[in-house]
């Protein structure tokens, strides 16, 4: 069963949504180590 347009947006959504997740927390871990290193 193909996918339609609504899935395939629902997908990116979710994806664009965990990137942004992964990038937020790897800005924080960074910032928490430059604390702590410095």
């Amino acid at each position: 069963m193909p996918l339609s347009f609504c899935d395939l947006r629902v997908i990116f959504q979710e994806a664009f949504f965990i990137c942004s997740l992964f990038v937020v927390i790897a800005c924080f871990v960074w910032i928490i180590s430059e604390i702590v290193l410095n």
